[in-house]
């Protein structure tokens, strides 16, 4: 939220923020300011509900707290330049848009999306809104050492968001447990007023955080970041490092946890020249590669036995249930829900939470994760959700759930599962690369099968043959009793004999043929595998033929969204498919189209699409206008539309 950022001695001392005043509540164009919710030495951070009715949060940055002119003006334009950047990246605080007021108290602000309640998550009361960071879950928790799975996820999540940042040229300069915030239950890199260039050295930042060699540069944020794991995988306060915590959570695999703690004393080490891990790339791969380690369980902690360990075993009983990943944070928000993150979290008692596990087993926790990163996630009903990593989503023990993950460039996946209370259930994986049939090149299914271009479509060389079919009828699952006839090409050679099908057998094979395709990312949503009958066939009879397959796109209509600034919300039909910019396919049917950004005016555009259109307009507050022209069309049985927006 808001940086108590402040110069530390020995280095530049930037131009400080003055003393402020006391001030009445800002006016912000299409939003309603209701309290303030943080500050600090560069702002004040406002709760303010938009015009759709969404929660967010306004940093407010007065002119008259700085000491000149040009100081303030050099921090709004960092603001500038970061607002283009911020929505590029899912471990980053987007930043929704970015004003001016320049009349009397001059200000600049910036709307920001608002991280999740420490107690109560996405569901927000204006009143008792407290925003969910690192610190808060360190305080809930007791300040004891949090699970390794959260660590290594919160670590990956950030180390990645860090990356991209530097890979802009761009420093942080104040990563601390504080300054990363959660949104739908994503870790983000927030408080980005002291976000700077690499050449930009003023000492800035919090101590403890701070290498030795100075703050300002990669190997100063990967150290900060470094710290924060140190914080919240041990407890410790970063001022205690390198020392360890004397338990771990039950259930810790002691040697994986080990070999964390040695990635993180690498990037934490304070003698830059004895550093082994000082790039945000380095230390994203390490966490990655730990992610995916075992070990045998004989390195498991075992349960203490002797009497004297026995009240710190129950001490961390709570914690035992709630599972892997961040399913265990919504467990402690139950248990603390009517605590505020004031009181001392250290003055929770074992048998205050003693029927800690039964509560918990109630509900249990699902976490969609995608390889790369940054898919689109979608409900059983095709709504719309958020991109991967999404969740950890708390739901009652046995509730059935379903996924559709999409990600231009990759097939599509389809993930499934049953809650299970007090655990975490992980869906996802890699995605497939998607390589669908193209104009005027071959293509094979996944059965070899090669389909050469013809036209609008692709069709396969030969006859579909009856070793394919028996294939089929050994993977099918349903079983179907399916019949088939041979008809013999080659003498000798049987594994070239045609399948002559009845019509429910063609079907079923069909079925499973498009199923596998899109797997394995050959097709999509907007192809199909068909089949033509060959009735001269020799051995075709009323019933059964011979049949030939082909690929053809479906009768969907692509549509391509994009705006200037991006992130808008795309409505279909009044569903949401996404936010911009976004690919996607949709049934074509009479369509109103919808996009709406946050202070900025909606975008509508209805409509029935009867061939191939290019769209471009532009966006301003009061007029919307199209100019509509041909565009050109790859298939004949296929249409498209293509909407840029611009706003002014």
């Amino acid at each position: 939220m808001a940086s108590d950022a402040s110069p530390m001695p020995g280095g530049n001392l930037p131009t400080l923020p003055v003393k402020r005043v006391v001030r009445p509540t800002p006016s912000i164009p299409d939003h309603e300011v209701v309290r303030q919710i943080g500050s600090g030495a560069y702002g004040e951070v406002w709760l303010a509900k938009s015009l759709t009715g969404a929660w967010r949060a306004v940093k407010i940055v007065w002119r008259e707290d700085f000491e000149d002119e040009r100081s303030f003006n050099r921090e709004f334009e960092g603001i500038l330049q970061y607002e283009p950047i911020a929505r590029n990246h899912p471990g980053l605080v987007h930043i929704l848009h970015v004003g001016r007021h320049d009349q009397d108290s001059p200000f600049y602000y910036y709307v920001m999306e608002l991280g999740d309640d420490a107690r109560t998550g996405v569901h927000i009361t204006p009143d008792e809104y407290i925003p969910r960071t690192l610190q808060t879950d360190k305080k809930f928790s007791g300040n004891k050492p949090l699970p390794l799975d959260y660590c290594l996820e919160v670590g990956s999540q950030l180390a990645h968001a860090l990356l991209y940042l530097h890979s802009k040229n761009l420093t942080h300069r104040d990563i601390k447990p504080a300054n990363v915030i959660f949104v739908n239950g994503r870790p983000k890199l927030a408080d980005i007023g002291l976000v700077a260039h690499l050449d930009q050295r003023s000492f800035v930042g919090t101590e403890g955080f701070i290498p030795p060699d100075g703050p300002g540069t990669r190997r100063a944020d990967v150290y900060a970041l470094a710290k924060v794991l140190y914080e919240i995988s041990t407890g410790k306060d970063r001022m205690d490092f390198p020392e360890l915590p004397d338990d771990l959570p039950e259930g810790t695999v002691r040697k994986k946890w080990q070999a964390f703690n040695t990635i993180i004393c690498q990037a934490a080490e304070p003698r830059i020249e004895e550093c082994s891990i000082d790039s945000a790339e380095e230390l994203a791969e390490k966490i990655d590669a730990l992610r995916g380690y075992e070990v045998p369980s004989r390195f498991r902690l075992q349960k203490k036995k002797k009497r004297r360990k026995l009240r710190r075993a129950l001490q961390l009983l709570a914690a035992a249930a709630a599972g892997a990943l961040t399913a265990y944070w919504g467990a402690l928000w139950l248990n603390n829900s009517q605590h505020p993150p004031e009181e001392p979290a250290s003055d929770i008692h074992p048998d205050i939470h003693s029927s800690a596990p039964e509560e918990e087993s109630r509900t249990g926790y699902v976490l969609v994760t995608s390889s790369p990163a940054g898919a689109s996630v979608y409900d059983a009903d095709g709504n719309y959700l958020d991109e991967t990593p999404y969740g950890p989503i708390e739901l009652p023990s046995g509730s059935p759930v379903a996924y559709t993950i999409k990600k231009s460039g990759f097939a599509d996946k389809e993930e499934a599962g049953t809650v299970k209370g007090g655990s975490t259930l992980a869906l996802g994986g890699v995605l497939k690369e998607y390589h669908p049939p193209t104009d005027s090149q071959p293509w094979k299914d996944t059965e070899g099968v090669t389909y050469l271009p013809a036209e609008t479509r692709h069709v396969a060389q030969g006859p579909l043959t009856a070793a394919l079919f028996n294939k089929f009828l050994k993977e099918d699952r349903q079983k179907g009793n399916f019949q088939m006839k041979r008809e013999q090409t080659e003498p000798g050679h049987p594994e070239k004999d045609v399948a002559l099908l009845t019509q429910d057998g063609i079907t079923a094979y069909l079925a499973w043929l498009n199923k596998k395709c899109e797997r394995e990312g050959l097709l999509g949503k907007e192809f199909s595998i068909n089949a033509d009958p060959l009735p001269q066939a020799s051995g075709s009879t009323e019933n059964h033929n011979a049949y030939v397959l082909n690929v053809t796109r479906v009768f969907q209509v692509p549509i391509t969204v994009t705006t200037n600034p991006p992130g808008a919300s795309v409505f279909f039909n009044n569903r949401l498919i996404g936010r911009t910019p976004i690919e996607e396919y949709v049934n074509q049917v009479p369509y109103v189209i919808e996009i709406k950004l946050p202070g900025h005016a909606t975008m509508r555009r209805r409509g029935w699409i009867r061939r191939t259109y290019t769209f471009p307009c532009s966006w301003n507050r009061t007029s919307l206008s199209f100019l509509a022209r041909p565009g050109p069309t790859a298939w004949a049985s296929n249409w498209s539309l293509w909407v840029g927006m611009l706003w002014s």
